[in-house]
């Protein structure tokens, strides 16, 4: 059995924590600034979108496992890389969009919406890096 590597080990063990800390300081953001239902729905809604690809990822990677008579391992590996690069790319384009209307806008609000759940596409990079290990179900 091949040592997974260290770029998913990193997604797995660093993601959860980046989404909980993320998610929790933009809750008591939003508190503060934004009062009650709009200042703790949205950063929940975020953070719900996350915690939801987490499974969803699982599950799409997991639905190949009925294939794996017919996918090759190389594929497979193919597919964990392909979702958990789109998870990465993801979030990066959200944030730097999320950091380019903080200079661009004067809303407030708007600005608090697109940077708080601009970290949601991570999950989908966790979801894949979790799924690295099922590997093994298909031939090489």
């Amino acid at each position: 059995m091949e040592e997974k590597p260290n770029r998913y080990k990193l997604t797995e063990y660093w993601g959860p924590r980046v989404l909980v800390s993320w998610y929790s300081a933009f809750v008591l953001i939003g508190l503060i600034f934004f009062e009650l239902p709009d200042g703790l729905i949205i950063p929940l809604m975020g953070g719900v979108m996350a915690a939801v690809s987490i499974p969803m990822t699982q599950h799409v990677l997991h639905f190949q496992k009925k294939n794996s008579g017919h996918m090759k391992r190389g594929l497979y590996d193919s597919a964990v890389f392909f979702f958990w690069v789109f998870g990465l790319f993801g979030t990066s384009f959200f944030l730097t969009g999320a950091m380019i209307s903080i200079f661009n806008s004067s809303d407030a609000f708007g600005i608090f919406f697109f940077l708080s759940s601009s970290l949601f596409p991570l999950g989908i990079a966790i979801g894949a890096s979790k799924q690295w290990e099922m590997r093994d179900v298909f031939k090489t």
